[in-house]
């Protein structure tokens, strides 16, 4: 990315206000995200009205990144067009349609890579679903594909199985 941001002087000297902004986004959106969004509680409404406060200098771009478009977003910041496909292409991973009105906060997506890098499994991103099968068929599971279900089952008001296309129950 520094290589991209190189030819293009302009949007290397966007960038690190782009990188602050998204910090800011990310210290008002967590604590939303650790909690319900429906009902999240006092202690964190008050850590993101704290947040806020912090970066009330930011309060209108954050409000802007989380009702406009990525697409708006990246074009009005960024002038190359590798830098805007390569945005485009992170955040596109995290959303719908870049042209989607809000779809904007998916660009946080880029600040969890800033903030706290790229994680992979030991082995790539296959081993985690070999361990992840594993470890359902150690305790008994079985993975079907191709077993289109009917209904999910509820008891208790939650889920307690399916019933397949074909008639079977699965507890």
């Amino acid at each position: 990315f520094r290589r991209v941001l190189f030819r293009s002087p302009a949007d290397a000297t966007a960038y690190p206000e782009f990188a602050r902004t998204l910090d800011a986004l990310l210290d008002v959106a967590l604590p939303l995200m650790l909690t319900n969004p429906c009902r999240p509680g006092v202690k964190p409404v008050l850590r993101i009205a704290g947040n806020l406060l912090k970066h009330r200098r930011d309060a209108r771009t954050l409000i802007e990144m989380m009702t406009v478009s990525a697409a708006e977003v990246i074009c009005q910041r960024f002038r190359h067009d590798i830098v805007r496909g390569l945005l485009a292409q992170l955040t596109s991973a995290a959303i719908g349609p870049l042209h989607a009105d809000g779809s904007g906060i998916a660009l946080i997506t880029t600040g969890f890579l800033h903030r706290w890098g790229a994680q992979r499994p030991l082995g790539g991103t296959g081993a985690l679903i070999t361990a992840l099968l594993a470890g359902l068929r150690e305790h008994g599971g079985e993975v079907r594909c191709g077993a289109p279900v009917r209904e999910i089952c509820v008891a208790g008001g939650r889920a307690s199985g399916v019933r397949l296309e074909s008639g079977e129950l699965i507890r």
